[in-house]
């Protein structure tokens, strides 16, 4: 659901799907029919980082350590969800997952993010914006 950024939610966007409230299948449930899931969610954008060449600074990658699975979430998001592809050599890259304590004048040219804004950039929903169920008139 958009107030939720598991990683099968942010999958679920990089691979273009719907990711929506539960309120739709209650109301599509109630209409008898399935209603437009605009105004209950968002849908993905699938090419969003497809192709993209994404460099972890060293920064990124100390910080990545002390957070429980964020180095293999990451590979899963822009590899294997996203398709992109995470390369060594910052010459390489497109896009830099950078700390927010690095000195960000060296990936000057890049497309840089940290965690947060990448989580952002790829899942536009930030948990307190999302849709409230409609109330119903009395």
């Amino acid at each position: 659901a958009p107030s939720s950024r598991t990683i099968k939610c942010l999958a679920a966007s990089l691979t273009g799907k719907w990711v929506v409230e539960v309120h739709w299948i209650l109301e599509s449930h109630t209409a008898q029919k399935w209603l437009d899931p605009s105004g209950f969610g968002f849908k993905g954008n699938k090419d969003i980082i497809a192709g993209k060449k994404v460099f972890l600074s060293k920064g990124f990658r100390e910080q990545a350590v002390k957070s429980r699975d964020r180095l293999q979430h990451c590979k899963y998001l822009v590899e294997e969800y996203g398709r992109g592809a995470l390369v060594d050599e910052l010459t390489e890259s497109d896009m830099v997952f950078v700390n927010p304590k690095d000195d960000l004048g060296q990936f000057e040219g890049k497309m840089v993010k940290t965690w947060e804004q990448f989580i952002e950039y790829i899942y536009p929903i930030r948990p307190a914006a999302v849709l409230a169920p409609p109330s119903s008139a009395s």
